[in-house]
């Protein structure tokens, strides 16, 4: 194992990799030896790796997020949450989701659909956030709910959302082939 000497003090080459790896070490060395002094050290340092841990998954994450992902938001208000929210209910990441929603209605929430006589029964993702591959792409559906309504936004590794937008593209299609020849009508409800 190499040392690097500086002010005194030298730091094995593992300690520059994995910082606090001799302390651990030879806490655990005492500890099997039977000295219980050293089993307090070592919880210690357990506890502040986990803690350390923890904060800079976090903190990774929100700098992926942040700087080398693309986003597209869908408004629950919009007609597009009904496109997209049609196209998720007829994909098969759908069934292995953890967490789903299970809808009666027509797979547009603004369509009557006069001539069935049983509502259709959809399922789409619900409360979390869904990986799913799309033309090569891994995407993350996000779903959250928010006052009584459900917030989507779907990302992707990369600064350029141009999978995002053809997806989007390719809901709106399906969207438009489904509500051919149907009357489309918009209702009052619970404020919106």
């Amino acid at each position: 194992m190499n040392a690097i000497s500086g002010g005194g003090a030298q730091m094995s080459l593992i300690d520059v990799l994995f910082p606090g790896f001799s302390m651990a070490s030879a806490s655990a060395q005492q500890l099997l030896a039977g000295n219980l002094d050293s089993y307090t050290r070592l919880l210690c340092t357990l506890g502040m790796l986990v803690l350390f841990t923890r904060y800079a998954v976090r903190y990774v994450g929100e700098l992926v997020r942040s700087h080398f992902t693309s986003t597209i938001h869908v408004s629950y208000y919009d007609e597009a949450y009904d496109m997209l929210v049609d196209w998720i209910a007829h994909q098969p990441f759908v069934r292995n989701a953890h967490s789903v929603i299970a809808r009666v209605r027509s797979p547009q929430r603004t369509t009557i659909q006069s001539q069935e006589k049983k509502k259709p029964l959809t399922f789409s993702p619900w409360d979390g956030s869904f990986p799913f591959w799309y033309k090569g792409h891994l995407l993350i559906l996000h779903c959250a709910v928010k006052d009584h309504r459900e917030d989507i936004y779907i990302s992707s590794i990369g600064l350029y959302p141009n999978i995002l937008k053809q997806l989007v593209e390719e809901c709106r299609g399906n969207y438009l082939n489904n509500i051919d020849k149907k009357i489309t009508v918009f209702e009052y409800r619970e404020g919106d």
